[in-house]
């Protein structure tokens, strides 16, 4: 964000939604082809909206292959303009360092103790508040910052 200031986004699909962990490790596959913290914004805006898809009743019945082709192929639907391909989210799905990638993260909000959504750390330390504009985040974090 700033020479100062880097912001991580750490994702946390509970264990007994096993779908939210195949969307979840598109995350890294988004970030890597991208390069861009919005894209995995969008990624997670979009899965989020579109959720009832993968969790609902229909999906509770699919297999993982049945899951893993759903997931992508409405994925592909939204992101294909963006050059991403239904091949190349079977094959992120696939993909053993985004899997250790999304792990990893989850692992990362166990250890810290995430209860809640959103959960936000900074430096490490939990912050009570969550600020929902770039205005309040700013205003919050300009204390801990050196002065220009």
């Amino acid at each position: 964000v700033t020479d100062y200031v880097e912001v991580y986004t750490h994702f946390f699909p509970l264990p007994y939604h096993h779908n939210s962990f195949f969307v979840s490790r598109l995350a890294p596959y988004v970030y890597e082809k991208t390069q861009c913290g919005g894209a995995v914004n969008a990624l997670m805006s979009w899965a989020l909206e579109n959720q009832d898809q993968f969790m609902g009743a229909t999906a509770a019945n699919q297999t993982e292959f049945q899951a893993l082709d759903t997931i992508c192929s409405a994925f592909t639907q939204r992101f294909g303009t963006h050059g991403f391909t239904q091949d190349g989210c079977i094959e992120a799905m696939n993909n053993r360092t985004y899997e250790i990638a999304t792990r990893v993260s989850w692992k990362y909000g166990c250890n810290n103790k995430v209860n809640a959504t959103p959960t936000v750390h900074v430096n490490g330390v939990e912050v009570d508040e969550y600020f929902a504009t770039q205005d309040d985040w700013v205003n919050f974090l300009k204390p801990f910052l050196p002065a220009h």
